[in-house]
């Protein structure tokens, strides 16, 4: 008895773990299993999901990891939430397949910033965006584009190092301080 269920369950984490060759890359791989966590009935495998996507998502997103540094990306300025940037062209959410043909959405990748009239608890004061800096974004209409560097700040209270995930808003949240944005009129 007890060897079976010990097979059983090494059975479902197999299965749960083996679809995701459809990923192009490590932070894709990530957002596939935590969109396919959101659709998986058995609640081991919803966590073995989402461990193995904080993993991939730990090392994609270290605190300190400055994104977009010496050819700045392209973001946009995210509606859905306060002090939040998307990058440019990904504000569709992609959908995903499970092995068992069950449709689900990829979550964004948002980047929220801070500054010391609007933070939140666990940001220190020097990860927060200059004031400067903040007022350029805070006058772009939502949905306009500009080029930008950021760099991934800790996080003492996310589900990572430097991010959170909410199932419930299907969003992966990097908390980030913006060091440039460039705004072509």
């Amino acid at each position: 008895m007890h060897k079976t269920i010990s097979v059983l369950l090494v059975a479902l984490c197999l299965q749960c773990a083996s679809a995701q060759q459809r990923a192009q890359s490590p932070v894709e791989e990530a957002l596939h299993k935590l969109g396919e966590s959101l659709v998986e009935t058995c609640p081991i495998c919803v966590q073995q999901l989402r461990k193995e996507a904080f993993t991939i998502l730990n090392k994609e997103f270290p605190a300190g990891k400055i994104i977009g540094e010496h050819n700045a990306l392209y973001f946009q300025k995210y509606s859905g939430q306060t002090q939040s940037l998307i990058f440019k062209g990904k504000e569709i959410r992609k959908k995903g397949r499970t092995d068992a043909g069950i449709e689900y959405e990829l979550p964004f990748v948002i980047f929220r910033y801070y500054t010391r009239d609007n933070h939140i608890a666990g940001i220190a004061p020097g990860d927060f965006t200059d004031i400067q800096t903040a007022s350029q974004l805070k006058s772009l209409p939502h949905g306009r584009d500009f080029a930008g560097t950021v760099i991934a700040i800790p996080f003492r209270y996310g589900d990572g190092k430097s991010f959170s995930y909410s199932p419930k808003e299907n969003i992966v949240t990097v908390h980030c301080k913006v060091l440039e944005a460039i705004i072509k009129k």
